[in-house]
C-alpha cells in the first residue's frame, strides 16, 4: 500500500471514531440531537426507561441564555454578579407559578428559576434582615412560601410574588432551623430545629410557636438532629432523622 492510501485510510478512520464518539453517551446509545440528554435515563435499556435527565441548572445563564453557548457565555461575563452561579445549593421547591426555588447558603440567597418565562430572580438579599444562611424551604397551598435560616435563627416569610413579608422567630425561638414544611391546610409552619433535637410548630397567623415536640433520644418520637420534613400526600409529616440514621413518620 502507498504511502497516500496509508494517510486517506488513517484520515477515515479518525472521522469515523470522531463521528461515533459524538454520536454516543457514556451509556452507548446514541443521542437525539435536539436533547443533549436524551440517552442519560434510568434504568438503562434494555429496561423501560423509568426516569430520564431533562436538564442541568448551575445557574442564571441555564434559564436566560436559552440554547445559544455564545448567549449562556456572555450572561455569564457581563453583567457579573455574585448570583450568576450556584456556590453551595440546599433546598429545593416549586412555587405556584411552576417556578424553580433554590435556597444558596454560599451565596446568602433564594434563587428564583423561571425556566418558561427565561427569567432569573435574587430574593432575601436586601433591607433590614437579609438572609445568611438560607437552608431548606416550603411552599404553602396559598402559594407563600417559607425558609428556614440558620443564620438568622428565624424563618423568612415571602408572598406568592416572592415579597419579603415577615421573619418569624423571636430570640431563643430557634436554635438551629434547618427546614420548614407548611401544613396542608396552610395554617401552620413545622420547623426542624436541629440543635434542639425538636420539631416545633408556628401558628402562621400570630408567628408564634404554638407547641413543640421531640428531644434528644433514639426511642420513638425522639430526635438526633433532624435536618428535614415534608407532608405526604395523605397528610402524613415525613422527618429525617439525621444522626438516628432514620426517617420518622407522625399522622
Amino acid at each position: 500500500m502507498g504511502s497516500e492510501h496509508r494517510r486517506q485510510l488513517v484520515a477515515s478512520l479518525v472521522v469515523l471514531l470522531a463521528m461515533t464518539s459524538c454520536a454516543t453517551t457514556p451509556g452507548g446509545k446514541a443521542k437525539d440531537a435536539g436533547d443533549p440528554y436524551a440517552a442519560y435515563v434510568w434504568p438503562p435499556p434494555p429496561d423501560e426507561a423509568k426516569i430520564r435527565l431533562v436538564q442541568i441548572i448551575t445557574g442564571r445563564a441555564d434559564v436566560e441564555g436559552g440554547d445559544s453557548a455564545l448567549q449562556k457565555t456572555l450572561i455569564g461575563a457581563s453583567p457579573a454578579t455574585p448570583f450568576d452561579k450556584l456556590v453551595k445549593p440546599h433546598g429545593v421547591a416549586y412555587d405556584r407559578q411552576g417556578r424553580l426555588l433554590v435556597t444558596d447558603s454560599g451565596s446568602r440567597a433564594l434563587l428564583r428559576f423561571d425556566r418558561e418565562g427565561g427569567r432569573f430572580d435574587v430574593l432575601g438579599t436586601t433591607g433590614s434582615d437579609p438572609l445568611q444562611v438560607p437552608l431548606g424551604l416550603g411552599v404553602g397551598p396559598d402559594g407563600a412560601f417559607f425558609v428556614a435560616d440558620a443564620g438568622l435563627r428565624k424563618v423568612a416569610a415571602f408572598d406568592a410574588d416572592g415579597e419579603r413579608v415577615g421573619t418569624i422567630g423571636s430570640p431563643g425561638d430557634f436554635v438551629n432551623p434547618t427546614d420548614v414544611a407548611v401544613s396542608p391546610d396552610g395554617s401552620r409552619l413545622f420547623v426542624a430545629d436541629s440543635k434542639d433535637h425538636t420539631i416545633k410548630i408556628v401558628d402562621r397567623k400570630t408567628g408564634a410557636i404554638a407547641e413543640k415536640f421531640g428531644g434528644r433520644g433514639t426511642g420513638p418520637g425522639e430526635f438526633a438532629w433532624p435536618t428535614s420534613l415534608a407532608f405526604d400526600p395523605t397528610g402524613n409529616l415525613w422527618i429525617v432523622d439525621q444522626l438516628n440514621c432514620r426517617l420518622q413518620v407522625f399522622d
